[in-house]
């Protein structure tokens, strides 16, 4: 068979090896990741290295840089989170101590609603105290303060450990009491 000028062939040439995919990859994940906060950037980084061990240069050494440049950034964005959070630990502190008072209150709250329906009555002192010992040293400290009709007071010192002061906390509730018959 005879080919003529008319006739329409077309040839088509494969590129030998790789086609660069993978480059193209860790190219594109370093790119997302510098637009992401940093985030994708480490993998894209590890992308475009193993690339660049395959066949160095064009996509590949480009993703490997933004790669690099973007986890460096979000290394840095992490310390220096940490950095602030932990100089910031002084000044917040009275924050995280009236949280703990909260939840000490909350958990004595609990302890006293489930001594009173066992028992069908609060707590008298002297069981409030042993059962607030069993929190611990800050469990020491709370006072339990009974009302009319099953109403009661849990009453925590704060930072000073002293009752009666501006940094108290106190933690109100009230239970059913039984009838006896």
């Amino acid at each position: 068979m005879e080919v003529g000028p008319d006739d329409n062939l077309t040839t088509t040439v494969a590129p030998a090896g790789n086609s660069g995919g993978q480059s193209s990859t860790g190219f594109v994940v370093s790119l997302l990741g510098l637009l992401a906060c940093c985030l994708l950037s480490p993998i894209g980084l590890i992308l475009s290295y193993a690339e660049m061990r395959k066949q160095p240069g064009g996509l590949a050494t480009a993703g490997f840089v933004m790669g690099l440049i973007g986890t460096l950034l979000l290394l840095l964005t992490v310390v220096g989170i940490g950095i602030a959070l932990f100089l910031m630990k002084d000044a917040y502190g009275p924050v995280f101590e009236q949280l703990e008072q909260v939840t000490r209150g909350q958990e004595a709250s609990h302890m006293v609603d489930s001594f009173a329906e066992e028992h069908g009555r609060l707590p008298t002192p002297e069981e409030a105290e042993q059962m607030f010992a069993q929190k611990g040293p800050a469990g020491k400290s709370l006072v339990l303060e009974t009302g009319k009709q099953g109403a009661y007071a849990i009453r925590d010192p704060g930072a000073d450990g002293k009752h009666g002061t501006s940094d108290d906390y106190s933690t109100y509730g009230s239970v059913t009491l039984r009838r006896d018959e």
